[in-house]
């Protein structure tokens, strides 16, 4: 058997019984108070690292929420402005609509006094063309 080096113990080719010969129950027991230690400090680290991230994360989360909820407002509000610009333009559509309804019945009158005006004259005409072809004069011809 070779002799157990540090370099061999530390790659596990040592007997442990010739390893237990060099440990001492007082180095013992400062090394696994140290360990522990370090382990307690380690461990509150993580924790405190730990703890700090998830206070971050709950603070991005939080602003992320409010600002779903401006979009949300903002959103509601834009929706309102566009119906209320609808409702506008319905209102003017049906208010031109129904001014292009009246005039369309104002001309519709006009055309239809026209025509009844021309149809008297010419009901006129054809009475004193008749009545001359008769024979007939009207009194004010002589």
């Amino acid at each position: 058997n070779p002799p157990c080096t540090i370099e061999r113990a530390a790659a596990g080719a040592c007997h442990p019984g010739v390893l237990a010969r060099y440990i001492n129950h007082e180095i013992m027991a400062q090394c696994l108070l140290v360990g522990m230690a370090a382990a307690t400090l380690k461990g509150g680290y993580d924790q405190i690292m730990l703890n700090r991230e998830r206070k971050r994360a709950d603070e991005a989360e939080e602003r992320l929420k409010l600002e779903r909820r401006r979009n949300e407002e903002e959103r509601k509000r834009n929706d309102e402005r566009i119906e209320a610009l609808y409702a506008e333009l319905r209102e003017e559509r049906q208010q031109s609509q129904a001014e292009l309804r009246e005039e369309r019945r104002q001309r519709q009158a006009e055309l239809q006094e026209e025509r009844q005006q021309r149809q008297a004259m010419l009901d006129t005409i054809t009475q004193l063309l008749s009545e001359r072809h008769n024979g007939n004069t009207p009194p004010e011809a002589n």
